[in-house]
C-alpha cells in the first residue's frame, strides 16, 4: 500500500464491540478514501479480546485498516504516541472507539487544511448517550483568535475530532505521558504557542458518545483535572500564556478540583459552547446520514 494521506489513530482498550464496530465503519467509509486506520489495542490480560475482533470481522479485508497489538496495558497516551511513530500519513486525525465520525469529515477537514492554509482542525459535535440518543451539542469557538484567547480557560478541541499536519509533531513533540486525561489539551498549547493557525470548522464531523467510562466526564474525572491545573500551570510557566486571563485561569485550576463533570457543562453552557438536553422522545441521526 502506498502511503496514505491520513492516517487515523484509534487506541483500543476493553472496547465495546458494537461502538468500535460504528466507529471503525464510520472511517472506512468516509468520503476520503486515501487513508488508513491504525487500531491501537493494549490486551488486557493473556489473551485477545476475542468480542473486539469478532466485531472487525467484516473489515478483514480492508488494508487500510493496521492493527497494533501491545503486550499488557501500556496506556492510551502511550498507545496515542505509538501509533503516531507507526502513522505513514501526511495528517493525523483522531478517533475513539466509540465514536462516529461524520461521512464527510475527512474530506471537509483536509480540504480545510489545504486551502485555507492552516494547520489543525477540529469540529463540533453532537453528544449522543450509549443508545445513540442525542443529548446535546459541542459547539467550540471556530476562529484562531478566539481559541488563543480561550485556551487557558477550557480545552477549546474535541479531542476525536481533529486532524492535523503531522510535521507539527516535529517540532511540539508528542503528547506527555505525564498528563494522562489532558494530554491533548497540554499538546495543544505546545501547537499554538509555536504560532501554528488552529481553528474548528463550524459543522457537525462527530458523535461524540457520553459513557461511564468517559475520561474526561466518567469515573476518572478527578485525576484528569489535576493534569488540567498541571498543564495551565506549563502554559504560564513555559509556553507563553502571560495575558492576564491565561494567569488568572491557571491560578483557578485548583478550584475545578471541586467542579462535578455537571457543572464542567453548565460552564461550557456559559460560554455558548455545548447545547442540551434533547427531548425525551428525540433520537438520533441514523448513522452514515
Amino acid at each position: 500500500m502506498e502511503k496514505p494521506l491520513v492516517s487515523v489513530l484509534m487506541p483500543v482498550f476493553k472496547s465495546n464491540p458494537t461502538f468500535l464496530k460504528q466507529s471503525v465503519e464510520s472511517v472506512l467509509r468516509q468520503t476520503l478514501a486515501d487513508l488508513e486506520l491504525l487500531l491501537i489495542v493494549d490486551v488486557p490480560g493473556p489473551s485477545l479480546d476475542k468480542s473486539m475482533f469478532d466485531a472487525l470481522e467484516e473489515f478483514k479485508t480492508d488494508r487500510r485498516l493496521r492493527v497494533i497489538v501491545n503486550e499488557g496495558r501500556r496506556g492510551f497516551v502511550e498507545a496515542l504516541n505509538a501509533g503516531i511513530l507507526a502513522s505513514r500519513g501526511k495528517y493525523i486525525a483522531r478517533m475513539d472507539g466509540d465514536d462516529v465520525s461524520m461521512p464527510h469529515r475527512l474530506e471537509l477537514q483536509i480540504e480545510a487544511i489545504e486551502k485555507e492554509k492552516i494547520d489543525f482542525v477540529g469540529g463540533w459535535a453532537h453528544v449522543i448517550d450509549e443508545q445513540g440518543g442525542i443529548l446535546g451539542r459541542l459547539t467550540p469557538p471556530t476562529d484562531a483568535q478566539t481559541i488563543r484567547r480561550v485556551i487557558m480557560v477550557h480545552n477549546p478541541f474535541i479531542h476525536s475530532s481533529v486532524t492535523f499536519k503531522k510535521s507539527i509533531l516535529a517540532h511540539t513533540g508528542l503528547y506527555n505521558p505525564k498528563l494522562r486525561g489532558a494530554e491533548d489539551y497540554e499538546l495543544w498549547m505546545r501547537v499554538i504557542s509555536l504560532g501554528y493557525v488552529c481553528v474548528n470548522l463550524p459543522r457537525f464531523v462527530l458523535r461524540l458518545r457520553e459513557t461511564n467510562d468517559s475520561i474526561v466526564r466518567g469515573r476518572r474525572w478527578r485525576p484528569t483535572r489535576v493534569s488540567y491545573a498541571k498543564s495551565k500551570v506549563l502554559g504560564v510557566t513555559k509556553y507563553g500564556y502571560h495575558d492576564p486571563l491565561s494567569i488568572a485561569s491557571c491560578f483557578a485550576g485548583p478550584f475545578f478540583l471541586l467542579i462535578a463533570p455537571k457543572m464542567a457543562l453548565k460552564l461550557k453552557s456559559l460560554l455558548r459552547w455545548f447545547k442540551g438536553k434533547a427531548s425525551a422522545g428525540q433520537k438520533a441521526y441514523p448513522f452514515g446520514v
